[in-house]
């Protein structure tokens, strides 16, 4: 999924209780707004913070993409009189609403150099939705209170319900994202255990895909080829890229996180075994487009 963030002004309420986002359309020879083009370029499934009176208030998951849309209540009481595009969003509120001021050191690094959401003292800036990085969505998905396996459920769910293919064929596409169902049967034949670990109890293995949901077809995302069988924390070094793997089973690394693959004691295993040929092509776009010591 791409994360983005949408700073809300007087409008918030209308648009968490109505379940969408809205801007006017941008078109050739208007000014060019990047926080209004935004919104035309939101997919299914994609995650929307909700940003508003400077607090988190709400996570969301985009059901649709942008559709040409009439004025919302508000804007056309302020002249927006021509269409404008919306998004179709499933909203989750948070518990309570979350402040980031006191962790400004900590999103710091997430923030962009341009566009950011917010100001370096955390306060928002003047942009309707922004583009954020996978690693500062992951963290405020970790961090704001919202039930993540609720929202990253729903994320799956938008995304393969947009997909165009027979209802058969989307409940498997369902399956083999979240590792579940014949796909992740299928892996575990090709892949008994974790490469690294060497463990090989199915309990504790999550089926992996090598190129990513994202950039792969819908034939690739079926393919058991596509996929390894890791321990969660070799999961998750795998699928954001500090380690990859070579052909020939060799282990890659980013230097970054040498000191945290020591303290879990995967350095004794720097060869894992030959791949096969099928595996060894999806590997290769891991090496190229994925892990961050290309």
């Amino acid at each position: 999924m791409n994360f983005w963030w949408v700073n809300h002004s007087k409008s918030y309420r209308a648009e968490l209780a109505g379940g969408y986002i809205w801007c006017p359309q941008v078109h050739p020879g208007d000014v060019q707004r990047t926080p209004w083009l935004n919104v035309a370029k939101v997919l299914p499934g994609d995650m929307i913070i909700s940003y508003a009176k400077q607090h988190v208030r709400a996570v969301g998951i985009a059901t649709t993409a942008a559709f040409d849309s009439p004025p919302k209540p508000g804007y056309a009481e302020n002249g927006w009189k021509d269409l404008g595009w919306e998004v179709t969003v499933k909203w989750e509120m948070l518990p309570l609403p979350f402040s980031l001021k006191p962790f400004v050191e900590t999103i710091s690094p997430f923030l962009a150099s341009k566009n950011a959401p917010l100001k370096p003292n955390g306060d928002a800036q003047l942009a309707y939705l922004t583009s954020i990085s996978r690693q500062f969505g992951d963290w405020l998905i970790r961090n704001v209170g919202v039930n993540e396996a609720l929202v990253l459920d729903m994320s799956v769910e938008a995304e393969v319900n947009a997909e165009d293919v027979p209802p058969t064929q989307k409940v498997r596409l369902y399956q083999a994202r979240l590792g579940q169902g014949i796909y992740r049967r299928e892996v575990l034949l090709l892949e008994p255990r974790c490469r690294l670990t060497g463990v090989s109890n199915p309990n504790f293995l999550i089926a992996s895909h090598i190129k990513p949901w994202r950039d792969s077809s819908n034939s690739e995302r079926l393919d058991r080829h596509n996929g390894l069988m890791l321990a969660p924390h070799v999961d998750r070094l795998f699928d954001q890229g500090w380690i990859s793997f070579e052909d020939s089973g060799a282990l890659l690394i980013v230097p970054e996180v040498e000191p945290v693959i020591a303290a879990w004691g995967l350095t004794a295993r720097s060869n894992v075994g030959v791949f096969s040929r099928q595996t060894a092509g999806y590997l290769k776009f891991h090496r190229d487009q994925v892990f961050r010591g290309h």
